[in-house]
């Protein structure tokens, strides 16, 4: 279910959940929206964009 987003923004919105999770201490549920977020890092079209993401990833506490 992408609601018809591109890969860009769904990774961000996996980072979110990702970093709503870490907040909430959800531990499993943080590393599930990482690993989705990273799934869609690596379908993004534009490097700098691809590179934009990870460094936003790689920023979340778990």
């Amino acid at each position: 279910m992408d609601h018809g987003l591109d890969a860009l923004r769904l990774g961000f919105a996996y980072e979110a959940l990702a970093r709503a999770s870490a907040v909430a201490e959800e531990t499993t549920a943080c590393a599930q929206h990482l690993a989705r977020a990273r799934e869609h890092a690596g379908q993004v079209a534009a490097a700098d964009d691809d590179q934009w993401l990870e460094e936003n990833l790689a920023t979340v506490n778990r």
